[in-house]
């Protein structure tokens, strides 16, 4: 174990002291003090419902290495891991298995495997659902990402458009690691690029959601080779942030307003790590 040469403070838990002052976190390397008790706070985190998928609502494809994602609108919800997709119209009593491999047609000289995210957007009442499909004989792929009003999810109806390395300007690279994030009336897809084993970029697009919905797609890129790994923020209104390691000890975090062409971005100092990224 490495530890860190440069830490940051120590996170407070547990709200308001007795004097409804918040408690001041240590100085690094000083003796912490005993652990106490921590008391949710009213605004806390309240468990609705405790769900364990089982072999029905996974087909019996759940593993340790899950990658789960959600997406839920009121009763009903969407969920998905690394080899299988489920879906509850009843707040999670029971789930039905959805195939992924076989929910959609395969692209030529490909199929699905396996990364998978899913998003709800109570604006439009739209689920996002977007899937990973393997390498063909080129080295490359697509990032598929399908969309359903929540009647339509339940009938299983989805539209989906397609996000490949080619119209990227990544030919030859296949795409991983994709994430979805969302503002008040825009879709946002990210993906690292590899040629090989090696990196050979990352993107963002931006999709306008009711043109979309309307069949049509129009959606800008951002593509770089020279930073590794964007990841979106989540709970946006009408700017997209995103932020991605510029060294050990710097991060460039982004913002991108609905209304502007480009996005602006800064730096920020972190502790350092001390393995290199």
């Amino acid at each position: 174990m490495v530890g860190d040469p440069d830490p940051n403070l120590p996170l407070a838990l547990g709200g308001a002291g007795p004097s409804g002052a918040m408690a001041a976190p240590a100085r690094p390397g000083a003796m912490a003090a005993p652990a106490q008790p921590v008391v949710a706070a009213a605004t806390g985190i309240k468990v609705q419902r405790n769900i364990r998928l089982g072999a029905v609502a996974t087909a019996d494809t759940a593993s340790h290495v899950c990658e789960p994602s959600v997406a839920i609108n009121g009763n009903q919800l969407f969920v998905t891991g690394n080899w299988f997709a489920s879906h509850s119209c009843d707040g999670g009593q029971t789930f039905q298995y959805v195939n992924p491999y076989a929910a959609f047609p395969s692209p030529t000289g490909s199929g699905f495997c396996c990364d998978q995210v899913v998003l709800f957007s109570p604006r439009f009442d739209c689920f996002f659902w977007l899937l990973q499909y393997t390498q063909n004989s080129q080295g490359e792929n697509i990032q598929r990402v399908a969309h359903a009003s929540s009647d339509d999810v339940a009938a299983g109806r989805w539209s989906y458009v397609d996000i490949s390395s080619a119209s990227l300007g990544l030919s030859g690279s296949w795409l991983d690691f994709p994430d979805l994030g969302l503002t008040d009336n825009k879709l946002y897809v990210t993906t690292n690029a590899f040629s090989g084993k090696s990196w050979s970029g990352t993107a963002l697009v931006r999709i306008d959601i009711d043109k979309l919905l309307a069949g049509q797609v129009v959606a800008e890129k951002i593509v770089t080779q020279e930073l590794f790994n964007f990841r979106l923020a989540q709970n946006c209104d009408d700017t997209i942030y995103w932020a991605t390691h510029v060294s050990n000890s710097r991060m460039r975090v982004y913002a991108w307003k609905e209304a502007n062409a480009a996005p602006t971005n800064f730096e920020v100092s972190i502790p350092r790590q001390s393995r290199g990224l």
